[in-house]
């Protein structure tokens, strides 16, 4: 039986070993940033919750110009950031996905090799 074959059956490839931990870091940063978007819905309401005048006559330094310097700066950052969470959740359930058919093609391959002796058949 050839031996590189049935090394490469009994081990795990990289990609099984490292495809979990993209999945779980894809999920990480989804989650963080769904947290930072429930954190800044609760700015936003702060920030609508006072009255037009209010909002347009604020002054430099006023908390009505900081609330509204952390919605309008988020947004440069936080679809992007969701966006690369989901590239690496959907890459991690890809990698999988292609390590579990790179598994059973070896192991059928193996499987070809074995079954003549298993039923009695040519030995080598």
């Amino acid at each position: 039986m050839n031996k590189d074959l049935v090394r490469e059956a009994k081990g795990t490839s990289t990609a099984t070993k490292v495809a979990p931990y993209i999945v779980v870091i894809g999920l990480m940063v989804i989650m963080f940033a769904l947290g930072y978007g429930i954190y800044l819905s609760t700015v936003g309401a702060d920030y609508f919750t006072l009255t037009k005048v209010v909002r347009d006559g604020a002054e430099l330094g006023s908390s009505a110009l900081g609330q509204l310097g952390t919605i309008v700066s988020s947004e440069k950052w936080l679809l992007p950031l969701t966006f690369t969470g989901l590239a690496l959740l959907l890459g991690g359930i890809g990698l999988v996905l292609s390590s579990i058919i790179r598994t059973i093609q070896v192991r059928s391959l193996v499987l070809a090799e074995a079954l003549p002796r298993l039923v009695g058949g040519e030995s080598k």
